[in-house]
């Protein structure tokens, strides 16, 4: 659950821009409504698992900072392509 969240919240970072980086995007094109939705759903992601209630009631185990970390490996694993494709645009001048 963990590393889909977060993997869905790297897709918005790097879908931002079809050719700049995530890094040169960010410094580049402002748009106060992704922090928020970042924000948002990281505070969301953290609460569902910290609240042993709401872990119950989404059926979620415990976790600890060794899955989250694996987690969020993972998750910037599956979007870290995205990236390398946008490099190697980059690199390739137009009409090769």
């Amino acid at each position: 659950f963990i590393a889909l969240v977060l993997g869905n919240l790297s897709l918005i970072l790097v879908n931002r821009s079809s050719r700049l980086t995530v890094a040169q995007a960010l410094r580049r094109r402002r748009n106060p409504t992704v922090k928020w939705v970042i924000g948002g759903a990281l505070a969301m992601l953290i609460t569902l698992l910290a609240v042993p209630w709401l872990r119950e009631l989404f059926s979620l185990g415990a976790v600890t900072i060794v899955d989250c970390a694996v987690a969020a490996l993972a998750a910037l694993a599956s979007v870290a392509w995205f990236e390398l494709i946008k490099l190697r645009r980059r690199a390739t001048p137009p009409g090769s």
